[in-house]
């Protein structure tokens, strides 16, 4: 005798006919009950979660539709693996990648040669990013200083400056560069550049002295009139290629790379013989007629990245111009970052659990002031000395300082915490205290 129907089977199960005389002893058709009834039950269990009792009148219509599901429902249990086969999906079925995360560098150049509307929008990442766009920023500066937008790029900087940390006194301080000042500088040296500044400004500024012991700025000239004091910096900055920061309590002048936190250098990786010559032709065709042949030639060497920069720089070599400059160009944006990690912000000590006899040590460190002074051609070890004896405080020297390293700053009056800072982090020297003795030692990276 052959099976009843699946058909059959769901609606003897909903009450509909008699079960079948052959379902009641075949074994398989029983099974097959078993498993229509569990989904009735179960069916029924969820209607009673989400059907109001007052609906439940209409029971022919549901019992109906709910036979057609039932149905559907064995069958596909009913099938050999009782899983309904996932359909192929096509190539272009397959859901597309992410968006790919603009890198810094793209950002900031997006900010500087897009669109208006592309350029701010840049912007407002930059500053959603915070203060670690701040080295891909002064980068730029530094490397374009001349720029449709290099205000906005000064103006970016500034206030990703400000917001560094959340110091309540960092933003007071910055709000004091926006005072007018009128400066008439003739080949000036650095420092008497600064004097002159110090004085019409009432600033507290120091230049790292590291920098002024190892390096020599030309002479400055200027002649500003009603100025703002964040711009006179960035002037300065400009003739100088010096940075600056509020830290230490005071106007911190040093090079960027030890200023802020610079990514280390990548590798660089030779080209395969077919991009080799790729770029090569793309080189040439930096001089192009065209200027769109010019501009397509440009664009290919900046997607292949600093492994062109050796043809780019025998490029630099040349004897076309406009080849020359737009492989200067290139060699400037695609060159890796290789520049010193930053100075920190703060001695070691003030990250120490102070405890005991060292914590009177701390009070006097945070309450005692030093300067006006003048430090001239001083040496190191005589500094230190200096600080022990007008403050009487146990300091001791620890290891391998730069004791024969001269320095020169002006500091004006400020507590000692910074004092410390100024004449030790600079030279790779830091601070901590050892039962009341202040250790001065050289920085590791522990």
């Amino acid at each position: 005798m052959s099976h009843p129907s699946l058909r059959e089977l769901t609606e003897a199960v909903h009450g509909f006919h008699p079960i079948p005389d052959h379902a009641r002893t075949c074994p398989e058709c029983a099974g097959r009950m078993g498993k229509l009834r569990d989904e009735l039950d179960l069916m029924r269990r969820a209607e009673g979660r989400r059907v109001p009792r007052a609906f439940r009148w209409n029971a022919v219509p549901v019992a109906l539709a709910a036979g057609i599901l039932l149905s559907i429902t064995g069958l596909i249990l009913l099938m050999p693996g009782g899983e309904i086969p996932a359909p192929p999906r096509s190539a272009d079925s397959q859901d597309p990648p992410p968006p790919k995360r603009p890198t810094p560098e793209e950002r900031v150049r997006s900010f500087l040669e897009g669109s208006p509307e592309d350029s701010e929008k840049a912007r407002e990442q930059i500053l959603a990013e915070g203060s670690a766009m701040l080295p891909w920023l002064v980068k730029a500066r530094f490397q374009d200083r001349v720029h449709d937008r290099s205000e906005a790029l000064r103006e970016t900087i500034f206030t990703l400056k400000i917001g560094l940390t959340s110091d309540a006194d960092r933003a007071a301080q910055f709000r004091r560069l926006s005072q007018q000042v009128s400066l008439q500088m003739d080949e000036m040296s650095l420092e008497n550049a600064l004097s002159l500044l110090r004085t019409v400004s009432g600033l507290n500024l120091v230049t790292d002295p590291l920098v002024l012991a190892t390096s020599a700025s030309r002479p400055i000239s200027l002649s500003l009139r009603n100025t703002l004091l964040r711009t006179v910096l960035d002037a300065l900055g400009d003739r100088t290629g010096l940075d600056y920061d509020f830290r230490y309590g005071v106007f911190f002048l040093s090079t960027p790379d030890r200023l802020w936190s610079f990514p280390k250098r990548k590798p660089l990786f030779p080209l395969s013989g077919e991009l080799e010559r790729s770029a090569r032709s793309w080189v040439e065709r930096l001089g192009a007629d065209a200027i769109s042949d010019r501009e397509a030639a440009t664009n290919e060497l900046r997607k292949a990245g600093p492994a062109v920069l050796p043809l780019l720089e025998e490029g630099v070599q040349g004897g076309d111009a406009e080849i020359r400059a737009r492989c200067e160009a290139l060699v400037r944006e695609l060159r890796p970052l290789d520049w010193a990690s930053p100075i920190p912000l703060k001695n070691r000590w003030q990250d120490q659990k102070i405890a005991g006899s060292s914590k009177a040590v701390v009070d006097r460190i945070r309450s005692d002031k030093l300067g006006p002074v003048d430090f001239l051609d001083v040496p190191f070890t005589v500094l230190v000395d200096s600080v022990r004896d007008i403050h009487e405080l146990n300091i001791t020297v620890s290891g391998e300082v730069p004791g024969d390293l001269t320095l020169s700053f002006t500091l004006g009056e400020m507590p000692l915490v910074h004092v410390l800072e100024i004449i030790t982090l600079p030279l790779g020297l830091d601070v901590r205290i050892d039962d009341a003795v202040i250790v001065i030692y050289k920085r590791t990276d522990e």
